[in-house]
């Protein structure tokens, strides 16, 4: 499978063009579209035999993951616009939309098909076929379903440059890393310490601990012991407290600088082009797997529970791809939320929900 980018050409969208720059797609993708779509391929002469056959029917092509990508781009071939980009335009309209409704495509005559019919694709779990320009240029010929944590609508060579990119910029900010989360560590092990001295502990057993650690030493105790005075006690490792939990609070703040300061340096260079899922994208998502799910759907016991199989399931429209899908995504989820089975059980309890809703 090539999974480098190939500008393409679509003969019968000439008047639509590339408005946004230029189409650029998955290269295997692609190639096994055009071979498909190729007047000598036993799958176009099924089709426009078909088609010949039942003058009143349209096309409706389908598929999943691999498949759904391949059949995308073998859609885009088939078709032709019945708008141009004047239209969208003036319409003043998100892309996607023109002023009088959605875009409208039909087959189209180039590779020998019956023209002039209605044709649409739909894909499950989606790969990242086609660049940002090119998704958008699909809307209206393409819908594009993903669960929340499917990995695969993430995945493309852009996004793995990206984290080829990360890796240099950790391995450059290792030493400071290391010296930051050193400190915490050490604050972290004092804490440990003040409880475990309440039960006798042999400190000296500890390696973790240095010289240098901010604790009472043996020779202090003991002399507080001496003097017996339980209050100068109290007070002295009331302060010491006091000075540890300040010293890990100013930790904390500097890990959390650091943090935000990594993660602009780590985005600054997540600059790869990317190809994206086609067309327009839903998103399946359940309490738990998005914010947008998290505050639109209802928060029942099951989906505090986690239960999959029971949790409701909402159907969200993504305005946007490239921004939802230009960072790599990863969960517990990422490989379940990719099987044909779990979109086959969520869409049925979206169906379901939608039969029970008065």
């Amino acid at each position: 499978m090539i999974c480098e980018y190939e500008r393409v050409r679509l003969p019968a969208h000439q008047r639509a063009g590339a408005k946004d720059g230029v189409f650029r797609a998955h290269a295997g993708m692609w190639h096994s579209a055009l071979l498909l779509a190729d007047a000598s391929s036993e799958v176009f002469k099924e089709v426009a035999e078909a088609l010949r056959m039942f003058p009143e029917y349209g096309l409706v092509i389908t598929g999943h993951s691999l498949g759904g990508g391949v059949a995308s781009l073998l859609t885009l071939l088939w078709s032709q616009p019945l708008f141009d980009h004047a239209d969208e335009l003036l319409s003043g309209s998100t892309p996607g939309l023109l002023a009088g409704g959605p875009r409208q495509f039909a087959t189209a005559e180039c590779f020998g098909l019956v023209a002039s019919r209605p044709i649409h694709c739909f894909s499950f779990g989606s790969p990242c076929s086609t660049n940002a320009a090119l998704s958008y240029y699909c809307r209206g010929l393409v819908t594009s379903l993903t669960n929340a944590d499917d990995f695969v609508s993430f995945l493309s060579v852009g996004a793995f440059m990206d984290l080829l990119n990360i890796s240099a910029v950790l391995n450059r900010e290792r030493g400071v890393a290391e010296k930051i989360m050193r400190g915490f560590l050490s604050r972290q092990r004092a804490k440990l310490g003040e409880k475990l001295r309440w039960f006798d502990f042999d400190f000296s057993k500890l390696r973790a601990y240095d010289d240098d650690e901010e604790l009472a030493t043996d020779d202090e105790q003991s002399s507080a012991t001496k003097c017996g005075d339980a209050w100068g006690v109290r007070t002295s490792q009331s302060k010491q407290s006091k000075m540890r939990a300040d010293a890990v609070e100013q930790e904390e703040r500097e890990i959390d600088d650091w943090h935000l300061s990594l993660v602009k340096t780590l985005r600054a260079n997540m600059d790869s082009e990317k190809l994206y899922p086609p067309g327009d994208v839903f998103v399946l998502a359940a309490p738990g797997d998005d914010q947008i799910a998290d505050a639109q759907l209802p928060e029942t016991a099951a989906s505090k529970a986690a239960d999959e199989d029971h949790a409701p399931v909402g159907l969200f429209y993504c305005p946007d791809v490239a921004d939802r899908f230009t960072e790599l995504r990863f969960s517990r989820n990422m490989i379940v939320h990719h099987l044909p089975s779990t979109y086959e059980r969520r869409l049925s309890a979206l169906v379901h929900e939608a039969h029970q809703t008065p």
